[in-house]
């Protein structure tokens, strides 16, 4: 399962690169949320600590407020749906990465 989490995390990695070369509204709080995601994601690949698998949980879901509160602030429609169904997958990478 770490590698799918970390899977994840390179795509939202890209995302956020891409964000930032489209000059999308992305907070620097999201951004940096992304990088610690990506690189202790990274570090799991060989590290099997129980911390690290914690420190993931809470940044997959402070990933999910984030980029709730950058689409709430950019003034464009939110598609709560979308937000919903990230949440969820979040709960989901979550589960599996404990199990």
């Amino acid at each position: 399962m770490n590698i799918i989490v970390f899977i994840y995390a390179c795509i939202m990695f890209i995302t956020g690169i891409l964000g930032i070369k489209n000059e999308l509204k992305i907070s620097k709080i999201t951004l940096t949320v992304i990088d610690l995601l990506f690189l202790l994601t990274l570090i799991n690949l060989w590290s099997s600590l129980n911390l690290l698998d914690i420190v993931i949980s809470i940044l997959l879901l402070a990933l999910s407020i984030t980029l709730y509160r950058d689409r709430l602030l950019s003034g464009r429609q939110i598609n709560i749906s979308h937000h919903v169904l990230r949440l969820i997958i979040h709960f989901t990478l979550i589960y599996f990465l404990f199990n």
